[in-house]
């Protein structure tokens, strides 16, 4: 994943960093639909699916027993 910039409110951002502060903050549905690009739309996409992955692996990774660490 390249994680391309774009812009925000707060200035220039990652797909990644915007993409963790919508899952963070609920709102990623509205996020998505706010691409009117395909290809920006389908980064923001991936971007929240890397996210949500790392995140999950990250959280269940402290109930995995050492040697599977």
């Amino acid at each position: 994943m390249f994680n391309y910039g774009i812009y925000t409110d707060g200035g220039f951002t990652t797909f990644k960093q915007a993409a963790a502060a919508a899952v963070a903050g609920g709102y990623v549905d509205e996020w998505l639909d706010s691409f009117t690009n395909y290809d920006d739309y389908q980064e923001a996409s991936d971007a929240v699916d890397e996210v949500n992955t790392e995140w999950y692996n990250d959280a269940h990774l402290d109930d995995l027993p050492n040697e599977y660490k």
